[in-house]
């Protein structure tokens, strides 16, 4: 069974955030995320072909979501990101279950954050 040394459940601000600070550290980090993007709800990213012509018009908070963003993908290279993740379970031993890609599978973690 793969063993994990940081495990994120979730890919919104929380998340993301985790995972940068983790990845700065030294750690290995994985992220599981039922969406098809990085962002969660708050700063979700809008479908391919989207385009914003003037992202001041949406706010503080969409600009603090691309600096997010921005950030995360200073660092994604060294992330597994597992998206369209569902997880099912998380059992003794620091196991947890998930689905993904119509497979159920099993991982072992040391660290866990649920975001």
């Amino acid at each position: 069974m793969k063993q994990i040394e940081l495990l994120i459940i979730g890919a919104g601000p929380a998340g993301l955030a985790a995972a940068i600070e983790a990845v700065r550290a030294g750690a290995s980090v994985t992220i599981l995320d039922e969406n098809p993007r990085v962002g969660g709800q708050i700063f979700r990213q809008p479908h391919d072909g989207f385009v914003t012509t003037d992202p001041k018009a949406l706010g503080h908070d969409y600009q603090r979501g691309q600096s997010l963003l921005a950030e995360f993908d200073s660092v994604k290279s060294r992330v597994e990101y597992l998206e369209g993740a569902l997880v099912w379970g998380i059992f003794e031993n620091n196991e947890l279950a998930f689905l993904h890609r119509e497979n159920s599978r099993s991982v072992c973690f040391h660290k866990l954050i649920i975001s």
